[in-house]
């Protein structure tokens, strides 16, 4: 199922790559579940509280396609945050390093404000390893090393369709 490795990374937490886990101090489950025109609706009406990169927008019916439960399963509500915090990390990484490669400076300067400000708050408090891969990641894409952004956009948004790409 390709919806699994945003969903599965949604149900434990921002996930960045292998190395990071959710902390036992992590917050409960929530008692709200969603079926599948549930959970559409909750990411939809989440979507427009993100800010994204231009060049990097994904195609919202596409994710919901992708990371829905099936037909007979049921998600936790907030699951959508998570996943759109995923996603939107994925679009300024990749935002960031298609603008380096073409020497946008400007645009490169954008997403690495993001990329040290915004998405470092993504990880929850008790994620330790999630805040200090985003933390490493925004530090090293700084210097020009590209190789955290994208072992993460590997490791959580190969199956993201983008807007126009």
């Amino acid at each position: 199922m390709k919806h699994r490795r945003i969903v599965a990374a949604a149900g434990l937490s921002l996930m960045t790559v292998a190395a990071c886990s959710q902390s036992p101090a992590s917050p409960p489950v929530s008692p709200i579940t969603l079926n599948q025109a549930g959970y559409a609706t909750e990411l939809r009406q989440s979507f427009g509280q993100y800010h994204w990169p231009p060049d990097y927008r994904p195609d919202t019916d596409r994710l919901i396609e992708a990371t829905q439960p099936l037909a007979d399963e049921r998600l936790s509500a907030g699951v959508t945050k998570t996943v759109l915090d995923i996603v939107n990390s994925c679009a300024w990484y990749l935002s960031w390093d298609a603008a380096t490669a073409r020497g946008d400076r400007v645009a490169s300067e954008s997403a690495l404000r993001v990329m040290a400000g915004k998405l470092t708050k993504y990880p929850p408090a008790e994620d330790l390893r999630g805040k200090e891969f985003v933390t490493r990641a925004a530090e090293r894409a700084r210097v020009g090393d590209p190789e955290l952004a994208r072992q993460y956009v590997q490791a959580n948004c190969e199956t993201v369709r983008w807007m126009g790409k």
